[in-house]
């Protein structure tokens, strides 16, 4: 409840945006926008779907889905994933939502008991409309 809460505030502030992706009227996975950056007309997506869900091309719509949202009514510029290097499966969809790769940080995030590596992948408004 808390988190649905927190949703609801940033929504209201317009500095995240949280969507439930349905599947047959139960929710499967979740995608979002965190750190939205107004001035820069930038954020960084997130996602995930549950793993009954996965190979269905489920989570490659959505995340285009969002992006066109992101681009079109949030009037976006840059829409960035940090996906760790280790996760081939959100690699992948970086790669079939047309992100391009711009580099590794390294140690960038905290992964339960250690830090993992991050691909920072971004897809930009002009890139998109091609």
């Amino acid at each position: 409840m808390k988190f649905i809460q927190r949703c609801s505030e940033c929504a209201l502030k317009e500095t995240e945006f949280h969507y439930a992706i349905l599947v047959d009227g139960e929710i499967a996975g979740m995608v979002s926008f965190h750190h939205i950056d107004k001035r820069n007309r930038s954020a960084t997506i997130g996602y995930w779907l549950a793993r009954s869900m996965t190979g269905q091309g489920i989570m490659t719509a959505a995340v285009k889905a969002f992006i066109a949202e992101g681009f079109e009514n949030l009037e976006l510029n840059r829409i960035q994933a940090r996906v760790a290097t280790s996760n081939d499966p959100s690699q992948a969809v970086c790669e079939r939502a047309g992100f391009k790769k711009e580099g590794v940080l390294r140690e960038a995030e905290w992964f339960y008991d250690h830090y993992v590596d991050v691909t920072l992948n971004a897809v930009l408004k002009s890139e998109w409309r091609k």
